[in-house]
């Protein structure tokens, strides 16, 4: 099974769990924000992706005072971080880390088996363990979401 994974599909999945989606392939993301919060910039950014240009639109968007999450997975990437104007922004950046699945195993499935989270629409995929190659090779080209193989 596949569906649309695009840009727009992602957007979708977005607005339907109630974000304000900003397609940054046609508009700047900071103008986006700066405009849907009167100029102010959003109180806290989530950047999820562990890319390092992500992490810079991220604290270009936040507001002074405001929060970037990082839970995108970085190893060996490096930035170089200006701290006076971090500093005189008032920027408070966390840092997620390794999430302890175990530990919120039980807690999300109850969620899943009474309905208050859908995994259903962020699954574009679903293939034969066997083809576990082809679901990694979509899944690294953009071209899924979430891919589920089945033994």
């Amino acid at each position: 099974m596949a569906r649309s994974t695009g840009a727009h599909y992602r957007l979708k999945i977005a607005a339907g769990v109630g974000a304000t989606p900003v397609n940054v392939k046609e508009r700047n993301a900071q103008m986006a924000v700066c405009d849907l919060t009167g100029g102010r910039g959003a109180d806290v950014v989530i950047e999820a992706v562990g890319n390092v240009s992500a992490f810079g639109s991220a604290i270009e968007v936040v507001r002074r005072g405001g929060r970037v999450v990082v839970v995108g997975m970085y190893v060996t990437e490096s930035v170089e971080i200006p701290l006076g104007i971090y500093w005189s922004r008032a920027l408070d950046v966390r840092f997620a880390g390794i999430c302890p699945i175990h530990a919120w195993w039980d807690r999300a499935m109850a969620a899943v088996a009474d309905g208050r989270i859908d995994p259903l629409p962020i699954i574009s995929h679903t293939l034969p363990l066997s083809e576990a190659p082809e679901g990694y090779r979509l899944f690294d080209e953009r071209l899924a979401t979430k891919v589920v193989l089945k033994p």
